[in-house]
């Protein structure tokens, strides 16, 4: 309540520094014009009373109508930055709900079966190494999780910054194509790959370009089945295209498959994974001033992901 306050407090004294400014300006005008009329028609007669009559008259109206519609402006932007606020606010709350969503559930796992260890309950060596095992797997999935959290948070500030530089971004797409090939390979993905072989050279931080690459990739590897064909091309220009034939992703979920915790999965507690990989991608190419979007049935395709420089 008190930030509330004090955030109409500030919005009071700059609408009143806009009156008092708008005031000396009508001020300044209206005496500025009846100067000039009273140069050239004189100083006391019936015209230059009425012409000065006139002056303030018009400046007045001016004056009146300016103000309004510059009042009204001001509050409808300031509406505006509430609302963005307040979407912001509603944003972040979700971001943590998911956190501790996502995370409860290995967590819960962990302590079951840690206690179950310490408590002597689990006696046969098999089901020993098989509740460590499942606690490793857990404890992975949490520490990947918080390590993506932490990438995007870090993102998000505006003290973080790209190290850009003029690189190949076609050998940066190779190269972390060449990664994940042995995943590809595992899956037995169909691999149709068009890169062009001179150089496309961007301003880029070819680290977190990778990252974007290799989010793609990744993404295209969990959640998809054994056997899909996979697109990967970029034009002269460096927009990249990574389409595949696979799973389709629901229309609600595309238009807002961007968004932190949002995953193509049913669940996103599913082994394949948080949801955070595609949000990490998408606000690497906004800091680059670039793009990138999702396209449903994209020639042939079930799905596409678009790069854009």
């Amino acid at each position: 309540m008190k930030k509330k306050r004090f955030k109409w407090l500030k919005l009071k004294i700059l609408f009143l520094v806009f009156y008092i400014l708008m005031l000396a300006i009508w001020m300044v005008g209206s005496f500025v014009t009846q100067t000039i009329v009273a140069y050239f028609l004189g100083e006391e007669n019936l015209e230059t009373e009425f012409f000065i009559n006139i002056v303030r008259f018009t400046n007045l109206f001016f004056f009146v109508v300016s103000f309004s519609i510059s009042s009204v402006s001001f509050f409808k932007q300031m509406n505006k930055a509430d609302k963005i606020k307040e979407q912001a606010e509603k944003e972040r709350l979700m971001l943590f709900a998911n956190i501790a969503h996502d995370l409860k559930t290995p967590i819960t796992s962990v302590l079951g079966y840690s206690k179950a260890l310490s408590d002597g309950m689990v006696s046969e060596e098999t089901k020993k190494a098989e509740y460590l095992q499942t606690i490793t797997r857990k404890a992975v999935r949490m520490n990947d999780l918080i390590d993506r959290l932490f990438e995007y948070v870090k993102l998000e500030s505006p003290e973080n910054v790209l190290y850009k530089k003029d690189d190949d971004v076609a050998e940066v797409l190779r190269k972390s194509i060449a990664n994940l090939y042995t995943d590809f390979e595992e899956k037995d993905f169909n691999l149709d790959m068009q890169i062009p072989e001179t150089p496309v050279i961007k301003n880029i931080d070819s680290l977190e370009i990778d990252r974007v690459f290799t989010n793609l990739l990744n993404n295209a590897l969990k959640h998809n089945p054994r056997g899909t064909t996979l697109s990967i091309s970029m034009d002269e220009n460096g927009k990249t295209i990574i389409a595949d034939n696979g799973n389709p992703i629901p229309s609600e979920v595309a238009a807002q498959i961007f968004k932190p915790f949002v995953s193509g999965d049913e669940s996103r507690m599913s082994k394949n994974g948080s949801g955070l990989g595609l949000a990490l991608a998408h606000k690497i190419m906004e800091k680059h001033e670039g793009k990138l979007s999702f396209v449903n049935e994209y020639a042939g395709f079930t799905k596409a992901f678009v790069v854009e420089f």
